[in-house]
């Protein structure tokens, strides 16, 4: 009774403790055609490329005309030998006009992605509309990039359309306004504005903001000059984040059921087959199994339920092919079979293979995240904690009464010595897995996602399970003789296992990609130039990029950063002599996998170029 009112307990706990939203987290990295992209004739195919593995369903791409009618497609499809590349014919050739791509898959974390993008099939009589689509800031004076040797007295711009500037604005490096007069026309080229400046610039770099229109519409541009030197423009910086109450309550106590339910039967029935072999008293672990059966089963369900919900769009015949919900139903199946129908090796089997299956679930199945490295760890991982978590359940509930300190002495140290095996594969897995899903990071940013919050919670969890089972271990001799402690302790050791487990449930949910703080490589070579990338500071904000060439005279060096489908911009880095190049401003607008790529012209006119990751960490808003 009171094993059962602290398990009750502890599941009215986690229903207010364990937060957490559910996300989407596999990255368009490219898409055919390319947001934004005019194309002289229509395309043949909507391609769309991951980060990850995704799933997709009858609706997975759509594609809408200038009028929201849809335009016919194939049914979607993943390129030959490649779940990370899926595309959808059309069945017709698209007249002139403007199309939205409307992207629906579900991520490997088995989460809803939804994007959209658009391109346009060109007309040759262009309309207003076209017109403002063709709209770009062609070059400026100062240019973008260029370190004046002082104060401009004006400021020019040029424009491949007729437009009209609608709003400027120049700030220093410390976000100050600069006096202007209102822009002008030049009256012998009607694309070129003129904008005054009345005072004199100090030293430092500047940052211009324009919004150019036409008709009702406009469009922004932002670009950079420096008066005598530059200088890292200053604002403002953070990690974006989820606190832990945005957390799905629901979402995480289905797991968290399944996981203590699952993972304690597995183990109950290794210690029976493997240390007690017929002793003890079977009579109270068999009542608690019962509740444990009911736990796990309520944890599946729950996991289906909301699984359903989520993907109401998707058909029911589609959504059972998918793995994040068939198997939990072949887990149910499993533990089913091996709770009624079987006993012994056959039911510990079965167990364990219902354990395992998760391993097949989640980030580990991704080749980003290991493959099939990372599902062998990960089953190891799950069997270790069945075998420590279950132990110690049957450690308290099958001793005797009577002679109840000999059986703890002797299955106690025979345990002892899973238990610390356990402990070690549990952590060198779990060390593993970590540095393999989050490859560069730093403190802070691990700690500012939940997914690093709730591993820190299960390291500190396991280290305190460790030392308290070495110490239990030592002195068991002892304890074995003082009961009362020695059950004391085993409490104290399954509620630290529950914690861990309670952190497994929110961080199954979590991307690993938002604890994510780096670049990707650190150099790249290419035509026998070096090139060497770094941030300051590697968050979202103002940031001041460098570029290190190890050799190379470039006449220019551009800096593209984009997050596909949409974002995009390029500008032109300020040369800072000795083969360095520096671009600032507020270059990281969000959090997520940035595409940096650096394009350097050679005076031959031969350009080389450099590709970059950078990993922006933070919480992705969706």
């Amino acid at each position: 009774m009171r094993i059962s009112r602290l398990f009750v307990i502890i599941c009215l706990l986690a229903m207010t403790a364990l937060p957490q939203a559910a996300y989407g987290h596999s990255s368009i990295e490219k898409t055919s055609p390319s947001s934004g992209e005019v194309m002289n004739q229509s395309p043949q195919a909507i391609e769309v490329w991951f980060g990850d593995y995704v799933d997709i369903y009858k609706d997975s791409i759509t594609v809408a005309g200038n009028k929201k009618a849809d335009v016919l497609l194939e049914p979607p499809e993943f390129a030959p030998g490649d779940r990370q590349h899926v595309m959808s014919k059309l069945k017709k050739p698209l007249p002139s006009g403007k199309y939205t791509v409307t992207v629906s898959v579900i991520s490997i974390d088995s989460h809803p992605l939804k994007s959209s993008f658009q391109f346009e099939v060109k007309n040759p009589n262009p309309s207003p509309e076209e017109r403002f689509d063709n709209l770009q800031l062609a070059r400026m004076s100062p240019s973008d990039g260029e370190i004046a040797s002082s104060s401009p007295a004006e400021l020019h711009l040029w424009y491949t359309e007729e437009a009209k500037i609608t709003a400027f604005g120049v700030f220093d490096d410390k976000g100050k306004g600069v006096p202007l007069e209102e822009p002008a026309i030049d009256p012998a080229d009607s694309k070129h504005h003129i904008v005054k400046v009345k005072e004199t610039l100090h030293p430092g770099t500047y940052s211009v903001h324009v919004y150019a229109g036409i008709g009702h519409q406009e469009k922004p541009d932002v670009y950079y000059f420096a008066v005598g030197a530059y200088t890292p423009i200053q604002t403002g910086n953070s990690i974006p984040a989820d606190h832990l109450l945005s957390v799905n309550k629901l979402q995480a106590l289905g797991h968290w059921l399944s996981y203590a339910g699952l993972l304690m039967l597995a183990g109950i029935a290794f210690f029976q087959v493997v240390i007690a072999r017929g002793t003890g008293d079977s009579g109270r672990i068999r009542k608690a199994s019962y509740l444990l059966f009911a736990t796990a089963i309520l944890g599946f369900a729950v996991d289906l339920w909301l699984s359903r919900t989520e993907h109401e769009a998707v058909r029911l015949s589609e959504l059972i092919s998918f793995p994040f919900f068939w198997v939990p139903l072949l887990q149910m199946a499993l533990l089913s079979a091996g709770f009624w129908l079987f006993a012994g090796k056959t039911r510990l089997v079965l167990l364990l293979l219902a354990a395992a299956a998760w391993a097949f679930t989640g980030h580990s199945v991704s080749p980003v995240y290991g493959g099939y490295v990372g599902i062998a760890l990960g089953t190891l991982h799950i069997f270790a904690a069945a075998i420590w978590c279950g132990g110690i359940a049957a450690l308290l509930l099958m001793a005797p009464q009577d002679e109840a300190e000999s059986w703890l002495r002797r299955a106690g140290a025979s345990f002892s010595k899973w238990a610390f095996a356990s402990v070690i594969v549990v952590a060198a897995s779990g060390v593993w897995m970590t540095l393999k899903y989050v490859p560069a990071f730093t403190l802070e940013s691990f700690c500012a996602s939940n997914w690093g919050k709730m591993v820190i919670v299960k390291g500190v969890s396991l280290l305190g399970i460790a030392a308290l089972g070495y110490w239990q271990r030592r002195h068991l001799a002892r304890l074995a003789a003082l009961a009362a402690r020695f059950v004391r302790n085993l409490r104290i050791e399954l509620l630290a296992g529950w914690i861990a487990l309670a952190a497994a449930a929110v961080a199954v949910d979590q991307s690993p990609r938002e604890a994510e703080q780096g670049i990707v490589p650190k150099t790249v070579i290419a035509d026998g130039v070096r090139a060497s990338a770094s941030i300051t500071p590697l968050q979202t904000g103002t940031n001041d990029i460098r570029i290190r060439f190890d050799r190379g005279d470039f006449t220019r060096v551009r800096i593209a950063l984009s997050m596909p489908p949409n974002e995009r911009k390029e500008d032109t880095a300020f040369s800072l002599g000795n083969g360095e190049y520096g671009l600032t401003g507020t270059v990281l607008h969000s959090p997520g996998t940035i595409y940096m790529e650096v394009t350097a012209a050679k005076e031959d006119g031969s350009i080389a170029a450099f590709p970059f990751e950078i990993r922006v960490p933070g919480v992705e808003r969706h």
